[in-house]
């Protein structure tokens, strides 16, 4: 085998890929995206993982990133192995860095190294509930950059109960689209301390801080689908505004499509590339 760093441009991925024909795994568009705005945007860095070529000219290793050189159009600097053995027994055998590893090895400290924190920042970069997350460079470099907001956003949605039941990524995400946009932290810690305890500073039964609770309650079994996490955040912002006003609530909310809008605006603030 051998080993060098080459320069891959759009043309040399796009020859490389028609050697793709032993691959078990699917290509996934989300991720091949992933990696294209990824390079589009500078982030990708020579790093020591390979793109690895079989003895027998297969691609063995790098579809995701070789398509992702031909989306985006950008060159990738980058390990190449030449004459690996043509066994699938010794590929992909390492464990690969959760995002809470990567961010602790970085040196963020907790509570930006937590899972509800990287979880909610996913879902602020990629502007999806589906999951599916961003590529970890992505997020090292949003988080440098909005660093200061994330950081308060762990303590007000644990606030009042250290087993808090606000205590996902989806309502991280909404907190910090409440605090981003101007939302004093005061209402914040006070909105969640309802939602988590269950006892409201003037002890109003019909508090939309109950509601967001009910919710939250009765519906935590279903926090892996989409739909639900959808509707977590569009309840959120709406209970919590309803909530700073001072209005009753005791009916369930439906989902608004204007709370999503508090979403797109908080992406411009952090100039996410749409």
């Amino acid at each position: 085998m051998k080993a060098i760093i080459e320069t891959i441009t759009p043309e040399r991925a796009a020859e490389l890929l028609k050697s793709n024909t032993a691959n078990y795994r699917r290509l996934m568009p989300d991720r091949v995206k992933q990696y294209a705005d990824d390079l589009s945007a500078g982030l990708w860095q020579l790093n020591g993982e390979t793109i690895k070529i079989s003895s027998d000219g297969v691609l063995f290793d790098g579809q995701h990133r070789l398509a992702a050189i031909v989306k985006s159009g950008c060159p990738m600097r980058t390990f190449v192995v030449y004459g690996v053995q043509p066994s699938m027994n010794i590929c992909d055998v390492g464990m690969g860095r959760t995002a809470t590893q990567l961010l602790k090895a970085e040196g963020f400290a907790s509570p930006i190294s937590s899972p509800l924190i990287s979880g909610g920042a996913a879902i602020i970069i990629s502007g999806r509930f589906d999951g599916k997350g961003c590529s970890k460079p992505n997020l090292l470099s949003y988080l440098a950059r909005t660093h200061d907001y994330w950081v308060p956003i762990s303590s007000f949605v644990r606030s009042g109960r250290s087993n808090a039941i606000a205590k996902k990524a989806v309502i991280a995400a909404a907190a910090y689209c409440l605090y981003r946009t101007g939302e004093m932290e005061y209402n914040l810690r006070s909105f969640f301390e309802c939602v988590n305890s269950g006892f409201s500073a003037d002890f109003r039964e019909s508090s939309p801080a109950f509601v967001l609770r009910n919710f939250l309650l009765q519906d935590s079994a279903s926090a892996s689908n989409k739909e639900w996490r959808i509707l977590a955040f569009s309840v959120t912002i709406q209970a919590f505004y309803d909530f700073k006003a001072s209005e009753r609530r005791r009916q369930n909310y439906k989902f608004k499509q204007q709370s999503l809008s508090l979403l797109d605006q908080v992406r411009e603030l952090d100039g996410i590339i749409c």
